[in-house]
């Protein structure tokens, strides 16, 4: 299944890691702005069984770009590896929405780093193009 999602392309090419919005990864509990998880410092755990995580969508089309500076890229979820999987998201009324999530619980730097790890898997999709 492809998933596609809006972030920043760093000057590898690729997405940029991080955990700000926009950026290949999640936001930590209690940082500026809303959290994609409950954990806040890197050796505090994420729990696989909370509907929380990177967000992403099986629709390109949804949701739109945030930004001038945002890129719509894609990835099938078979590529995430085996420490990510992709899940629809309990918690919306959009059937499109998946939450990329931990397979088991790990700690949210272990978690930051997988998410880091599928940089080279993740695909720009060029504008014009129909996924």
């Amino acid at each position: 299944m492809k998933i596609y999602r809006w972030m920043k392309r760093g000057s590898d090419g690729r997405p940029l890691a991080g955990t700000r919005f926009g950026l290949l990864g999640v936001r930590p509990k209690g940082g500026p702005g809303r959290s994609d998880v409950d954990a806040q410092a890197s050796d505090e755990i994420v729990s696989a069984s909370v509907a929380k995580g990177l967000s992403a969508s099986t629709d390109p089309t949804m949701p739109q770009s945030p930004g001038d500076e945002f890129l719509l890229w894609e990835i099938d979820s078979d590529s995430l590896g085996p420490a990510l999987t992709a899940e629809p998201s309990p918690t919306t009324n959009n059937p499109g929405h998946y939450l990329v999530k931990p397979a088991n619980d790990m700690t949210l730097a272990e978690y930051q780093k997988a998410l880091a790890s599928t940089s080279a898997n993740w695909q720009q999709v060029e504008s014009g193009e129909n996924p």
